[in-house]
């Protein structure tokens, strides 16, 4: 079972509210080296079995996008969406209901082994501390990982993602720019990812807009740009919301399951974690559990870093700069 159709079951199977839905995705050509890089990749998929990829001219693209900047794209309708927020919530009931305890406001201190399993030390918001003893430790870091694990830092190239909502808009407009409520991504190396709301008439869209700690209201003001780069017709609705997080890149562009000095890991989704990490929790879990259906592939031998690479991604800003210029070039002679 790939991830996504994994996805689907559990959110089945634990009826969760969270509007998932099979739309299908465009991947919009940025330049038209990208386009026919797109036509290749179609024609292996197809060979693979999804018949159903399908690739639109530029002049032929208005059917998926309402929008003129792209040369062509590549459509694929086995991609879905959901409404993240509401997935998480939705697992956390489910994780109660199965006896599970959550603790948030949280800080795990340090870490031992005992002859048991581990030990923790924590301290809460409020300033008391205290001590829990558990069989297993699993890191679930991703983006996030810290001095806490040190081994799982030095592998994990922790990278900002900005994201925005626009104001309501008129449906009819949303219909326009978005004739079948697609997910949409492009091909630059500092892809833009873009949508509607689930289930509203706004238009949201994330990026890398810098390698660096900027102020949110920057971020936003250079996601409506490029908003209104896409859909010019957005250009005088304003934007409601701003905020960011960060993924996680391993050096391999890999995700990874196993377990190093005790702690048992699952992290490195390259920015597509949602499907992946539900996935990769699952079998974490059943490898703990000594079940049956816990092999992966992510699982195997390896888990790389660089010399002197302490978990600091300094070059970043390096590489983004490099990626913006080879993104620019791109567009104007290829």
């Amino acid at each position: 079972m790939g991830t996504l159709d994994f996805l689907e079951d559990l959110i089945a199977r634990e009826r969760i509210e969270c509007r998932f839905a099979r739309t299908g995705r465009y991947i919009a050509a940025w330049s038209r080296r990208d386009f026919d890089a797109l036509k290749r990749r179609a024609e292996a998929l197809r060979a693979a079995g999804q018949s159903d990829t399908r690739v639109l001219e530029a002049s032929e693209q208005s059917a998926e996008i309402g929008s003129t900047r792209y040369f062509g794209g590549m459509v694929v309708p086995s991609g879905a969406q959901i409404h993240p927020g509401l997935y998480v919530q939705g697992l956390a009931r489910a994780a109660e209901a199965a006896g599970a305890r959550l603790a948030g406001g949280i800080d795990v201190r340090a870490h031992r082994r005992t002859g048991g399993g581990v030990e923790l030390d924590w301290t809460r918001a409020d300033g008391a501390t205290g001590s829990v003893r558990a069989r297993h430790l699993v890191a679930a870091t991703n983006a996030y990982t810290g001095p806490l694990t040190p081994w799982l830092r030095r592998r994990i190239i922790p990278v900002d993602s900005y994201m925005i909502a626009t104001a309501p808009f008129p449906p009819a407009l949303r219909r326009r720019l978005d004739p079948n409520g697609r997910m949409f991504s492009d091909t630059k190396r500092l892809l833009s990812y873009f949508r509607m709301a689930p289930g509203e008439d706004r238009a949201l869209i994330g990026g890398r807009v810098s390698f660096g700690e900027i102020d949110l209201r920057i971020a936003a003001a250079r996601l409506h740009r490029e908003l209104t780069a896409i859909w010019p017709d957005l250009a005088e609705v304003p934007v409601t919301h701003a905020w960011k997080g960060r993924v996680a890149f391993t050096f391999d562009f890999l995700p990874h399951l196993g377990e190093r000095d005790g702690v048992h890991y699952a992290l490195g989704c390259q920015g597509a974690g949602v499907a992946m990490c539900s996935y990769l929790g699952t079998k974490l879990a059943r490898r703990i559990l000594g079940t049956a259906d816990a092999d992966t592939a992510f699982a195997g031998p390896g888990f790389p870093t660089r010399p002197l690479y302490s978990g600091n991604p300094w070059f970043l800003p390096l590489v983004g700069a490099g990626y913006r210029a080879l993104d620019a070039f791109d567009r104007a002679f290829r």
